[in-house]
Parts: C-alpha cells; sequence; structure tokens
C-alpha cells in the first residue's frame, strides 16, 4: 500500500467572541466587530485591577520589575548575530550596562525606603530583576524613574507525573532521520527547563565528544551561577536552591525532568536495555527551576526567565518547558512571554507543553453548545512565538508485569502501580486473588480478604474510595482493572497503605472470570515486564489541553507522543509517564535534528532561522483522525480537531526531505487563524520550492466542526461516555482551492500562490445520526468553530505532503 507524501497548513476559521478557529457567525458577524472590542476592553479592565482585589498592600508578593533600556539580546539580534556568537568583552560591556541600569533603580528604591528582598538579576532575554515586597511598595516602585513595568511573578506548580520510548521514536521518524540523513543532534544544546538531570545515568552520553558544541573550557570562561557536569550535560544548575545538586531528590521527587531529558537525548545502548531519545547526540542544559524542598512544590516565573537567560547566553538551539499555568492569557508585556519571543528573535526554538487539563469543564461534563470556546492551553505555550505541542497515546506500553496461575493455566498481566507502597515492599510475593466487584463496601461483605489481593473493576466508585475499602478489609493489596480500553494513572492519597495498581481490561475480565468459575487464581510478583499494544494507540490523549489561545491564535500547532512514554529516570532506571510534558521533549529534540537542516541547507539566523523549521515541521506532520464513536455512527472520517492536534503528528524525516515549504502569504506561517468570519471567506496561501526541481501536487481541503448532542458538545448522550469531543464534517460547505483546479506546479527555485475560497452559505450540520443535518445556527446558537486541514499531496508519491 503506498502512504501518501502529504504537506499539510492548518486552517483556523473562527468564532465570534471565543477562542476560535474558522468560525462561521451567520447574522452575530454584523455586530463582531463592537462586541468583541467591548470583550478586550473589560478583560484589559480585569487583568488591571486583578492584583488590587486578590492582594492586600501589607502582602509580601514576588514580582519581576523591568527596567529601561533592552536586554543584551536586542543587540546581537539587530547586528544579525545570535548573542552567544558575540566576543565575550562585548557580551560584559552589554551586561553591565544593563546591570548599571538595574542598581540605579534600586538606588531609588532604597532611597524610597522601600524593603526589597532581591531574588534574581536578569540581562540578556530581559532587562530587570525579582523580588519579595510588599504589594503596595511594589506599585510605588512602578512609578519610580527608569521603571518600565512591575509584574507579579506567576507561580508554576510542580509537575505531578508517576514513572508508569523505545517505540515512541519511531511514530515520529527518529530512527529513519538518523539512519538516511544522518541528522541525530550533533553540536546542538537542547536547554531542558524542569525538575532536574541525573548526569551520571548511563544513558546520558555522546558518542564522540570532541563534535560537542559546549566545552568545560567555554562554560568555565562564562559568568553562570551553574558548572560543568559531564561532555553529555555540559551546564547545570539548580536555580531554585541555588546550588549544583541538579538532581530530582527527597521524598516527593517525580524525575520529571530526567524523563523528559531521556526523551530528549538520551543515548544509551538499545540492545542491552538502553534507551535513546530523538536527538541522542545533542548535548542538553540541566536547567533545574524546581527546588528540592519538600515543603516548596512550585517555582516562579522569574526564577526560569533566569534559566533562559544563561542558556541563551550559552548558545542553546531549543529550549524545552514542559510546565505552565492552566487556561492563560495571552499577554505579550508578560516578563515570561517576552522571554519566549526574544529567545526566538535570537533564533532558538521554544517547546512547550500544551498542559494536561483536556477541556473546559473537564471531570465534571461536556461543553454546553452556548459556549464552544472551550480551550485550556497554559502558559508560557500561549505565546505567539512558542511551538507549543499536543499529546498522543504511545503506539506500545512496557509494564511491570505479574504471573498469574489458575488450575494448570499460567500468564502474565502488565499493571501500573500507584501510590507508595509497592508490591515489592510486601515480605511475601505470592498471593491469592479475590474478586471484589466495584468495591464498595458491600462487596467485601462475606469474604475473607486477609492477606489476599481484591480484584475490582473500575466504575461508579473512585479509585480511592475502592482501595480504601478493600484496606479497611484487610486486603493485602488491590487490582483495580479497566472497563474500556486503555490504561489510567490512577489517583492515590496518603491513607492508602497497601499496593494500589491498574490493569487492562483484557486482563482483569479473565481473571474475573475465571473467580467466577470458583478457580482459585493466584498471583506472583518478580521481575518481569510485558510489552504490549497500547488500546488507545494513535489517538489524541484524553488529557491534552484544547486551544485555542483567547486572542485566537492557534495553539496547540503540533502533535508528538506524550501518552505512555519509556524514558529513563535517575540511578540508571526507566520508567513510563504520560503527559503533554512527555510530548514536548520530543518536539525540542526533532527541532534539534531539523535545525541542522536548516542550519545546513539554507543558512538562515534569528526568527527566520526557528520560524523556517518550525513550518517544516507542522507542513510535514501526518494529520490524525478522529476515532470516536460519532464517526462510526455518523460513517464519516474527519481529523481530530486542529484545535486539538495542531497540524498533527510530527513525523522527522518528511521535514527534512520536504522540497517544498507553504505557509499564509502575509503571516509566513504554516497555519491560518481568520479568527472572526462571515458565511463566505478567503485566504491566500504560498508555495515556495527550496530545490532546483519542479513539484507538482494535488490540493484537496476538507471542512469540520463540533459534534453536538442533545444540547452539549461531544457524543456523551450518545455513548453514554463523557469527555469525548469529536468533530463532524460542515456538510454542504464549498471549497474553491486554486481557481478549480485541482493541482498546483510548484517551479524549481520559485513560488506560486494558492487561493482558497470557502463559502458556508449552504452549510449544514447533524445533530443525531439517522436525522436530516440541519443549519449550524439551530444548534450553534452563539456561533461556531469551522475549521479544516488544506493538503498538497505529491502527484508521484515521491515527496512528502
Amino acid at each position: 500500500m503506498k502512504i501518501k507524501r502529504i504537506l499539510v497548513l492548518l486552517l483556523a476559521f473562527m468564532l465570534v467572541f471565543s477562542n476560535s478557529t474558522f468560525a462561521a457567525t451567520g447574522s452575530l458577524s454584523k455586530n463582531a466587530s463592537s462586541k468583541k472590542s467591548e470583550i478586550v476592553n473589560n478583560k484589559q479592565k480585569f487583568m488591571g485591577n486583578e492584583n488590587d482585589e486578590k492582594y492586600n498592600d501589607d502582602e509580601k508578593v514576588r514580582v519581576i520589575v523591568e527596567v529601561e533600556g533592552n536586554p543584551a539580546i536586542t543587540y546581537a539580534t539587530e547586528k544579525g548575530k545570535k548573542f552567544s556568537s558575540l566576543a565575550e568583552s562585548q557580551k560584559t560591556d552589554l551586561q553591565e550596562k544593563a546591570l548599571k541600569t538595574q542598581q540605579n533603580v534600586k538606588e531609588n528604591i532604597a532611597n524610597k525606603k522601600v524593603k526589597v528582598e532581591y531574588e534574581q538579576s536578569f540581562t540578556t532575554v530581559f532587562n530587570g530583576f525579582s523580588g519579595i515586597v510588599e504589594y503596595g511598595d511594589s506599585k510605588r516602585i512602578e512609578k519610580l524613574p527608569g521603571v518600565t513595568s512591575v509584574t507579579v511573578a506567576t507561580e508554576y506548580e510542580r509537575p505531578i507525573v508517576e514513572p508508569e520510548m523505545k517505540y515512541s521514536k519511531e511514530l515520529v521518524q527518529a530512527q529513519r532521520t538518523w539512519d538516511e540523513y544522518g541528522y541525530d543532534g550533533e553540536g546542538m544544546v537542547v536547554g531542558v527547563i524542569d525538575t532536574g538531570i541525573d548526569p551520571t545515568h548511563k544513558d546520558m552520553v555522546l558518542t564522540d565528544p570532541s563534535k560537542a558544541k559546549l566545552t568545560e573550557e567555554k562554560v568555565a570562561s562564562g559568568n553562570y551561577p551553574g558548572k560543568f557536569f559531564t561532555d553529555k550535560i555540559p551546564y547545570g544548575y539548580n536555580y531554585m536552591d541555588e546550588s549544583y545538586e541538579i538532581r530530582d531528590i527527597g521524598p516527593e521527587a517525580s524525575m520529571h525532568g530526567m524523563h523528559v531529558s531521556g526523551t530528549v537525548g538520551a543515548n544509551g545502548d538499545e540492545d542491552n536495555g538502553g534507551i535513546k531519545g530523538v536527538a541522542p547526540e545533542a548535548q542538553l542544559l540541566a536547567l533545574k527551576v524546581f527546588g528540592n524542598d519538600p515543603q516548596m512544590g512550585s517555582t516562579w516565573g522569574d526564577i526560569y526567565i533566569k534559566a533562559i537567560d544563561d542558556a541563551i547566553q550559552m548558545g542553546a538551539d531549543a529550549l524545552n518547558m514542559s510546565l505552565g499555568s492552566t487556561a492563560a492569557f495571552v499577554d505579550s508585556d508578560s516578563p515570561e512571554q517576552q522571554a519566549v519571543k526574544r529567545a526566538v528573535e535570537n533564533g532558538v526554538i521554544m517547546s512547550i507543553s500544551a498542559g494536561n487539563s483536556a477541556h473546559l469543564g473537564n471531570g465534571h461534563w461536556n461543553p454546553y453548545v452556548t459556549n464552544p470556546d472551550i480551550g485550556v492551553v497554559g502558559a508560557p505555550g500561549v505565546s505567539h512565538d512558542s511551538l507549543q505541542v499536543a499529546s498522543l497515546e504511545n503506539e506500545f506500553i512496557d509494564l511491570e508485569a505479574l504471573t498469574y496461575g489458575y488450575g494448570e493455566e499460567k500468564g502474565k498481566a502488565g499493571y501500573l502501580s500507584a501510590g507508595n507502597i509497592h508490591p515489592f515492599d510486601l515480605e511475601q510475593n505470592t498471593f491469592q486473588l479475590l474478586d471484589a466487584g466495584l468495591g464498595s463496601v458491600e462487596d467485601f461483605e462475606g469474604k475473607n480478604f486477609n492477606g489476599k489481593f481484591a480484584l475490582i473493576q473500575r466504575g461508579e466508585y473512585a479509585f480511592t474510595e475502592k482501595t480504601l475499602n478493600a484496606q479497611a478489609a484487610g486486603a493485602a493489596g488491590a487490582i483495580i482493572y479497566n472497563n474500556t480500553d486503555g490504561i489510567v494513572n490512577m489517583a492515590t492519597e496518603d491513607t492508602i497503605n497497601i499496593p494500589q495498581m491498574f490493569m487492562l481490561k483484557s486482563d482483569g475480565v479473565l481473571l474475573a472470570e475465571q473467580l467466577e468459575n470458583d478457580s482459585e487464581v493466584t498471583i506472583t510478583f518478580g521481575d518481569e515486564t510485558v510489552k504490549i499494544q497500547n488500546p488507545t494507540a494513535g489517538q489524541m490523549s484524553d488529557f491534552t489541553s484544547w486551544g485555542l489561545t483567547p486572542d485566537l491564535d492557534f495553539k496547540p500547532e503540533i502533535t508528538a507522543p506524550g501518552g505512555n512514554i519509556l524514558s529513563t529516570l535517575q540511578d540508571d532506571q526507566y520508567g513510563v509517564m504520560s503527559g503533554t510534558s512527555m510530548a514536548a521533549p520530543h518536539v525540542a529534540g526533532g527541532s534539534a535534528l531539523v535545525l541542522q537542516r536548516v542550519d545546513e541547507a539554507f543558512n538562515l539566523d534569528h526568527r527566520a532561522r526557528v520560524e523556517m523549521a518550525k513550518n517544516l515541521l507542522m507542513n510535514t506532520s501526518e494529520v490524525v483522525n478522529d476515532k470516536g464513536y460519532a464517526q462510526s455512527v455518523l460513517e464519516q472520517d474527519n481529523p481530530y480537531s486542529p484545535r486539538r492536534q495542531g497540524a498533527g503528528l510530527m513525523q522527522l524525516h518528511s521535514a527534512i526531505k520536504t522540497p517544498v515549504v507553504v505557509t499564509e502569504k502575509q503571516t509566513g506561517e504554516a497555519k491560518v487563524a481568520l479568527k472572526e468570519v462571515g458565511d463566505q471567506f478567503s485566504m491566500t496561501l504560498e508555495a515556495k520550492n527550496l530545490t532546483d526541481e519542479a513539484v507538482s501536487y494535488d490540493l484537496a481541503a476538507n471542512v469540520q466542526t463540533d459534534f453536538a448532542f442533545n444540547g452539549v458538545l461531544g457524543n456523551a448522550f450518545l455513548s453514554g461516555e463523557l469527555d469525548k469531543l469529536e468533530a463532524q464534517e460542515v456538510v454542504g460547505a464549498k471549497v474553491n482551492l486554486n481557481n478549480g483546479k485541482e493541482t498546483v506546479e510548484v517551479p524549481a527555485n520559485g513560488s506560486v500562490t494558492v487561493d482558497v475560497q470557502v463559502d458556508l452559505s449552504e452549510a449544514k450540520v447533524f445533530s443525531e445520526p439517522g436525522a436530516d443535518p440541519v443549519k449550524p445556527e439551530e444548534i450553534f446558537t452563539n456561533g461556531y468553530f469551522v475549521e479544516g486541514y488544506v493538503t498538497l499531496t505529491d502527484s508521484d508519491d515521491v515527496n512528502p505532503s
């Protein structure tokens, strides 16, 4: 079977007031501009008064003070240079100039008798400092000469992901890119802003240190707070604790940063149990922004600005930030988002996770059709300049396994352990298994669970309630098996002091059937592991946060594997984690490979370097089709919403190989966000050929919107499942591509434009299977998203599409 090579352009045809994508608005569009202005003004008022309502004047707050004068990176950008390439004397002069301005402001603060506990000082991507001060005094500081702004620092919660890649890198074509093009991250530097890295892990090595960009001498020559560790980890610092302890240690250590780092660039021996990340020969900067104090479970915006500051000075090519705050505002003046913008302007790709909050109202009920704006993507990823990443489920899962037996039959079943007690912590390793139904108190009555494991089906009661009921009944442990496909990282709590484990539906049903037939079932815990096909492989992860941003920009922009990812942990260990935190490092590592091509072929720098890499990645991503229930009953085959997957699943080999890049003509970006539209609208795309040979493409486009049933988005009433938000085709939508021509030829080293015209005047959507479609306005009374993809498929099936 031939695999089509497709170039993708992400389209957002948008809504009236909300985070949108193409939104058809009907009669509402007539007053859209005035209403939108009112909303924006109210939002600005809210943001301006927000802190006055939140803090008392005598309350201590952490603030970031921006002073007058450009940061040092601006000079380098204006001169067309990377900051790291400036002479050391120039760097020093620029930084001292910034520090002098800051010192003048600090003296003015002292003269006003304002007490400040100073924390960080920034000179590279931001000119200013941070400190702790009474809120009332922060308003006095903002009025002083030389001060541009004072911002209360954002607090970011520590990522909490318990360990659960061998397989994920094949999904993004990393191995093929190494083998066919030799791009493996060599000579590239990726900064990991996270909970820390164990530099002694056996997989954290370089094959040839002589090819590395950063040496011990180079790091030592800079004015950095951290130090050199190894050739693979040439720099590390604990910015929160202000120490050299860059590992994630302590009773609550998640090793999140170590897992992320392994996905970016582990370089282990896979034939002997090691792991390779996406860019195995890249160097990694251990930029630890979460401390090791178990009482301090968060970090601050000024901490990670300082980490960005140092990474830029050292010449990082990409930065990974698997952290953020949910449903954030887009504020181009915020220090954090300014830092992202300036890093990009100096040629650094910022790969940032979208977040794990799914959508507005997640966990309660599906959103109502009256509020189609369900986006909750987080900051700082909402910054226009970031490359924000959504999560797809991995193909396979490596799990610890128990051995079960009944009669003469034996087998293995994988499991995930939750909580603080592992089966290995118990004095014995073999136990009898008893069925406990759904895990209610009544399900344990009349049976002797003392010293035995309880087998419990998921559903009706919380995971913790089921486990605590088993514990109260004297069970040695609780195994909860799924009632649907997939694997779940269960919630737990400190009062649980028995092993709490999660098992696949297929294994749980098998064991439950044997118990129902009065078979005696035993389970044994040993060193066994099992590789299983992920039941939700290839689907968008349930947790991945939907866009758009509050200013109607497209986020997330790309997807990578993030569900059930195996990667490195500290002390030469490995584990499985899930989250968009696991997806972003695939893109950070992938960006390093694509930047190798950009640097080799195009001689671009600064923003142009980043935009070329970003467009190549987005253009060649594989659009992921929705696999939900509504697709089958409607007999449709729509992609997941662009607001959920962005351009699609990253395909590195295709990004390296493609001869053509396609963008919106005005913005030069591989996405189009039209925001507010009526029944007819248009856009112009530009296809540029980067090679010496002409290329022909077949043109196609789809138009889709959200599926809604009984007043809510998704198929909750239809399938009985919550949170299954799906797409449907906009029936009757007319798309005219390239003035009716079905193909386009892009000349060698030339470019062509492609006009796209969309007519929704006869658009209809389904409100339920079997019924006739109706006008969208009958269902979506407050407007609706219209979205889709324009695809260019190579007529000869040779080049990526």
